[in-house]
């Protein structure tokens, strides 16, 4: 009895370890679509940003959220 279920164990611990490598997996290649959109992005000026620059809200904004 208590092999059976130290093998059933062993058989869930085996299930999970591989759907979760198949996570990673997927998310690795997600975010590595991200970059490479980003990339595409930014090498065609579409995003600009810049820590340098002061921010340019208008003062209504501002107060509307005080």
């Amino acid at each position: 009895m208590l092999n059976r279920k130290i093998e059933k164990m062993i058989i869930a611990l085996t299930k999970l370890i591989e759907v979760t490598t198949i996570n990673f997996q997927m998310e690795t290649k997600i975010n590595q679509l991200r970059i490479d959109e980003w990339n595409t992005c930014r090498e065609d000026d579409s995003v600009q940003c810049s820590c340098e620059e002061d921010a340019c809200w208008p003062d209504d904004f501002e107060e509307e959220w005080e």
